[in-house]
């Protein structure tokens, strides 16, 4: 299965894309329409080639509108890209949705680039706030430690936390931007 010449041409002729995931399944074995298309702009999310007419992401909803992709995610970094895909119904794809801070010389004692919450308290509520929230769709996270308790609280999923709550999240365990 892979994307249409003229998605592929579209896609590959854009300065903005970083790399594009074709996510298959069993559902549509054998079918050429493509389950789900992940499209990863480049850490300058706020590009326009990749968000404005014409581009990466106008091609992939033409795609959805056509029939050849039944769901579309975005991933990148910028406040244009999340306002781009909010105003044309595309979730974007969260992938630190656990981030606490960034490491700044601490030492590290996880896998990934960021120091992740740790606690279950604290896991459950970042996670069930991305699973409650309908523009983003979530990924796992990149540490065997702390995926147990990843996936112990998207199981569990019921409702999305309050702000309230969210609030007391971000001040009792001093989050912090990553990206500045």
């Amino acid at each position: 299965m892979g994307l249409t010449p003229a998605l592929e041409a579209t896609l590959t002729s854009l300065t903005g894309i970083e790399d594009v995931y074709i996510l298959p399944s069993d559902d549509f074995a054998g079918s050429a329409l493509i389950p789900c298309l992940v499209i990863s702009l480049k850490v300058q999310a706020d590009d326009q080639d990749a968000l404005s007419p014409g581009g990466a992401i106008e091609a992939a909803v033409e795609a959805r509108e056509e029939g050849l992709v039944r769901w579309i995610g975005v991933t990148g970094h910028g406040t244009q890209t999340a306002a781009t895909c909010r105003d044309r119904s595309i979730p974007v794809r969260t992938i630190k949705s656990v981030a606490g801070r960034p490491w700044l010389g601490r030492p590290r004692d996880h896998s990934t680039s960021y120091e992740p919450l740790d606690s279950a308290q604290e896991i459950d509520l970042a996670v069930w706030w991305a699973l409650g929230n309908d523009q983003v769709f979530v990924n796992s996270v990149g540490d065997v430690d702390v995926l147990p308790k990843f996936l112990d609280a998207a199981a569990r999923f019921t409702t999305p936390p309050s702000d309230e709550a969210m609030r007391e999240l971000v001040e009792r365990s001093r989050l912090e931007p990553l990206f500045v």
